[in-house]
This record gives structure tokens, C-alpha cells and sequence, in this order.
């Protein structure tokens, strides 16, 4: 079996010599050089204090893979190129090293001048390696030091330039600073450039950068799965700029599709969407959409089948440009359908989008909602209500906090069998059917807890009036307050005063002006008293999933935590009767 995945190491100065050739080349999705000087410093602290400074990820050259990715030299090379090695992974820390071992004539990333990197070595051979590294921009003065060998000697300052030369002018210049002070009567100036000569051939000849090398005849499905695999704790780079680079050629602007609709996407992180958007494409086409999956959505991709018979075969999923913009269109026009559905205060109600519980389920709640149309299906009504059993036994059991892309293919799978037949009832809602009714939910005081927001959704869907209006609020005011007040809480050291149980949406002005930080027995009272007609204030409080009995116990004129307690409990089952509800306990 082929190994598509090679880890080995590379010590320094081969990494300086490839440098040197050119032999590392940056594929256009890429995000250009970007490090601050500082960042580049510190690199260079890291190798000679000997710290990993972390694994490349190199695909082995083709003409065809450079051609295909766009390559370009590792930015300031301008010499002809001897390309090996395309950098998946680790442009930054490689172009931070060509730049200050070799100096190339070209500012540096977003400056006017040009900037050279020292070594101080009277600091380094103190073993003060946070001094020992300076880092100027080119002045006269700098231009004079670096043309002036004696003054460089003098201010005991190394030209980390030199490092990049092949001619060992590093070596030679270490011998004309022994003769230099010398001269000057210095006895240790052996010592001194004995040490330093130690100290520079252990970082080039024993410091050893990592790397992972992939085979050049990887298929490129391959490659953009590894890469976002090992791309995955929080860089900057996602399978998205590397589908715009292999789109390209087939003149797909991936990112321009995206800015034309970036800004109709209301989404905690708005920039997801451009890839709940891809994911929905390739759930539609293949039912999977793991990153080695999105590949195949390029137009004339093979995708590889396994027929009946046991053989293999390939299909293409998209024919040409037309097929593609067209998905594309679709899988915008119906996620941003269902996201008005998600943010419908009488639907599912996550008025804002920072209530929705999982953003992650957006791809394939869209494609549930596409899949509906169907012919096939008749009962369009029983079908929508199948989707809401899902998605509300999807949060209550937890399951799109991680392994989404696995999760998504199986719920699909399941949910579209389903729909053909009753007596098919996913896992997923099976699960959720059989744990709900043990939740804490009086521990569920984080308001970025999936559930919290659920619970707090189902408020908001049950149509909880504003207590001064009566009516049903406004919802772009709608606010997550206490019903008992927190200070209260805090002051009789309360257990749950933040939970779930004892919030309610309630705009900011209804919270100054009805409850003023009382406890509810003095506002509440205020709204009996001053109600023509108690029963309202009972059914507004009901919208509220607040219940007469648990009235009661808010109402105690010597309300205390036993009271709270009981408040809690009875406030509980009226939530839990609505989550047993949506996910369809009978």
C-alpha cells in the first residue's frame, strides 16, 4: 500500500539550502506573507533555543499540481525556481526564514523598507536570547553598518544574512571578528568565536524541522482532507480557500460567490456560511460532506463508486460551470430560507442569531427542508413536522457538538428513510425519547449552552408577552433577564440563580420599569393589583411557562430560597411537558 502520509525531519541548513533553490513553492488559496518583524523574531529565538516550532506540510511537485494550484515562490525569491515541495502547511514560518536569512531586495509584508534581523552575540553567548535578537529597517545607518565589517565586529552584531549564503560567509566572517579583537587585545577573542562558531553549527547542522510529505500522485480529494484535518485547530485556512484554488481554473470564483451573498447570512460567525453553503451542495449531490467529499463538487471530478457487483467504477456529480452555479444558487436560496424559519419567533424561535443552539446543523437541516419537496413524499405537512422531531431531539441530545460531518450523512440517511416510512424513526430521536426526561436543566445556566438556548427558544415560541404591553413583544428587543433577581441570589447564596429556570425573554424596558431588581412578590403583586382582570396576568405568565402553582411559591411575602427552590420545580415541568413535546413523546 502506497504511503500517502511520509513524517521525517529536515535539519536546518537543508531547510536554508531549499530556501535557497527555490524549491518550496505557495499554491494560490494560500493567504499571502503576513508576519510583523516581531513575529519573524521570535521564530528565530524558538530555533536557536531549540523549541519545535511545529511540522510543515509539504505535497510533493508535479508540473501538473503546480500548474493547478497556481503556485508562486516563497515570497522576496526572485531566481528560477527548482520546485519540489508545494507548502500546504507552514508559508509563514518558511518565508520568515528566507526573509531573514537571506534579505531578499523587497520590503517587508506591508511595510515601505526593507528589514535585516542581528544576533547580538554578547547576549548570546550570556544566554539572554530575549536580547540576543534585534531586528532593524533599512535606514542609512543600517546600510552603513552592513557595508562596514569593523563596525559590525565592534558592536559585536551578526547579519543573520549570512546564514543564506553557500559560500560559508558566516565561517568567514567569524575568523576576521577573532583576528578583530585580537587586535584590539581582546585575550578570549578565540574563546569567544570558538563558542560562537559551536553555537551556530549546532543550530544549522543539529536543529530539525519537521515535516509531513505527501505523495505527488496523491489524489487531490486527498489532499484537501489531510490538509484540513491537519489544518483544524484554529489557523486561518479552510477546505473553503483551497476548494476557491481548485475551482479556478474552471473559472469559479468561489470567494467572489460567496461576497455577492456574505452579507444576507445572519450567523454567529457570518464567515461559516460560506462553508454550510458547500456542505449543503455536497449533501444534495452525495448525501456526505466531510472536506475529502466537497472535492468532487468541482466540475468533471471522478468520484469513485463501488457497484452492486462488488467493482469499482467513477461517476462526475457535476457535469460543467452551469451545473455548479446552479447548486450554488439553490443552496444560498434555501439556507437563507431556513434561516428565516430557525429565527421565526412562532417556528423555532432563535430571534437573534446568536440563539440558534447549533449553526452547525444549518447544512443539513437545509437539505432536510430541499429533500421535502420531493414528489416522492406526499405528506408534505407530516414531513415538515418529522424535520422540527429531528432538529429539537438533534439539541437535546447533544449530538452536533463534534463529529458534525459523520452525524450529518447518518440523520440524512435515516431521516430520509423516514419520511418513506413511520415505523423507521431515526436514532437520533429515538435517543432523545429516551434521555430527556432525566435533563438537569436546573444546572443549565450558560447562555452559550446549546440547551439553554433551546430552552430559551421554546419561551419565545410559546409566544411569551411582554408584562406592560400584554401583547406579543418586539422581538429585535427581547432580552434574557431573572425572574427572581440575581442580587438576591448572590445576597442569600442561592443555588441555580442563573439557570434556565429562572430566566424568561423580557425586553430591557419592561425589566426597568415592572421588575426594578424586586423580587417577584413585590411586582407581581404590583401587576395584580393594578390588572382590571387577575385571570390576564395568570395566562400572560403561562406564555412565560410559568405556572399558577409556581405563582404561588413567587408570591410568598417571606419568599425565601426553599420558595425559589419550589419555584424551580414547578416552572421545570411546564418546560419539560414542551420538550417532551417537540421531540415527539406520545
Amino acid at each position: 500500500m502506497k504511503n500517502i502520509e511520509t513524517p521525517d525531519k529536515k535539519h536546518l541548513d537543508a531547510i536554508i539550502h531549499d530556501l535557497s533553490e527555490g524549491k518550496y513553492a505557495i499554491p494560490d488559496f494560500q493567504r499571502d506573507f503576513e508576519w510583523n518583524p516581531w513575529d519573524v523574531n521570535e521564530l528565530l529565538k524558538s530555533i536557536f533555543e531549540n523549541y519545535y516550532i511545529g511540522t510543515l506540510l509539504l505535497w510533493r511537485a508535479s508540473k501538473e499540481n503546480i500548474d493547478y494550484l497556481s503556485c508562486q515562490p516563497i515570497y522576496g525569491f526572485n531566481k528560477e525556481a527548482r520546485i519540489e515541495h508545494i507548502v500546504l502547511d507552514g508559508q509563514q514560518r518558511l518565508s520568515a526564514l528566507y526573509y531573514a536569512f537571506f534579505a531578499p531586495d523587497k520590503p517587508f509584508p506591508n511595510r515601505k523598507s526593507k528589514y535585516y534581523y542581528f544576533i547580538k552575540i554578547d547576549q548570546m553567548l550570556a544566554g539572554n536570547y530575549d536580547q540576543a535578537f534585534i531586528y532593524q529597517y533599512e535606514s542609512n545607518s543600517i546600510k552603513k553598518l552592513l557595508s562596514n565589517e569593523e563596525s559590525q565586529f565592534e558592536q559585536k552584531l551578526f547579519p543573520l544574512k549570512f546564514f543564506g549564503d553557500r559560500g560559508h560567509i558566516w565561517l568567514k566572517w567569524l575568523e576576521k571578528y577573532e583576528k578583530y579583537w585580537q587586535n584590539k587585545l581582546f585575550s578570549d577573542a578565540t574563546s569567544e568565536r570558538e563558542k560562537i562558531e559551536e553555537i551556530f553549527s549546532s543550530i544549522k547542522n543539529e536543529y530539525y524541522i519537521s515535516y509531513i510529505e505527501l505523495d505527488r500522485e496523491i489524489e487531490v480529494e486527498k489532499v484537501c482532507d489531510i490538509f484540513t484535518r491537519i489544518n483544524s485547530t484554529g489557523l486561518d485556512l479552510s477546505i473553503f480557500d483551497l476548494m476557491n484554488a481548485l475551482l479556478r481554473p474552471k473559472e469559479i470564483h468561489l470567494k467572489k460567490l460567496w461576497q455577492e451573498n456574505s452579507n444576507k447570512f445572519e450567523l454567529p460567525d457570518p464567515d461559516k456560511g460560506k462553508i454550510y453553503v458547500l456542505q449543503t451542495m455536497s449533501i444534495l449531490k452525495q448525501t456526505y460532506c466531510a472536506p475529502k467529499f466537497l472535492y468532487y463538487l468541482i466540475p468533471g471530478a471522478s468520484k469513485p463508486i463501488k457497484l452492486e457487483n462488488g467493482k469499482l467504477d467513477k461517476t462526475i456529480l457535476i457535469q460543467d460551470q452551469d451545473e455548479f452555479f446552479g447548486l450554488w444558487s439553490q443552496s444560498v436560496e434555501k439556507m437563507l430560507n431556513s434561516l428565516k424559519i430557525i429565527s421565526n419567533h412562532s417556528d423555532l424561535g432563535a430571534i437573534n442569531p446568536n440563539l440558534i443552539p447549533y449553526p452547525s446543523m444549518l447544512p443539513i437541516f437545509t437539505a432536510l427542508n430541499v429533500e421535502k419537496e420531493n414528489p416522492v413524499y406526499q405528506d408534505r405537512k407530516t414531513i415538515e413536522e418529522k424535520i422540527r422531531t429531528w432538529y429539537w431531539s438533534s439539541i437535546f441530545t447533544k449530538n452536533y457538538s463534534s463529529a458534525v460531518e459523520s452525524q450529518i450523512a447518518k440523520d440524512f440517511i435515516e431521516m430520509k428513510t423516514w419520511f418513506l416510512d413511520d415505523d423507521k424513526v431515526p436514532s437520533v430521536i429515538q435517543d432523545a425519547r429516551r434521555i430527556v426526561s432525566n435533563l438537569d436543566l436546573e444546572s443549565e445556566e450558560n447562555q452559550n449552552s446549546s440547551i439553554y438556548k433551546a430552552i430559551f427558544c421554546i419561551l419565545v415560541k410559546k409566544g411569551a408577552k411582554d408584562f406592560i404591553t400584554y401583547e406579543l413583544p418586539t422581538y429585535t428587543v427581547l432580552e434574557d433577564h431573572h425572574i427572581v433577581p440575581k442580587s438576591w441570589g448572590i445576597k442569600n447564596n442561592v443555588k441555580y440563580i442563573n439557570s434556565i429556570l429562572n430566566r424568561t425573554p423580557i425586553s430591557d424596558v419592561t425589566n426597568k420599569k415592572i421588575m426594578c431588581d424586586n423580587l417577584p412578590n413585590i411586582y407581581l403583586r404590583r401587576m395584580l393589583k393594578n390588572s382590571k382582570n387577575q385571570k390576564d396576568v395568570y395566562e400572560l405568565l403561562r406564555t412565560h411557562l410559568i405556572s399558577e402553582k409556581a405563582v404561588e411559591f413567587l408570591l410568598k411575602k417571606d419568599f425565601g430560597p426553599e420558595d425559589f427552590k419550589k419555584f424551580l420545580e414547578e416552572r421545570k415541568k411546564l418546560i419539560m411537558r414542551e420538550i417532551i413535546n417537540l421531540v415527539g413523546i406520545i
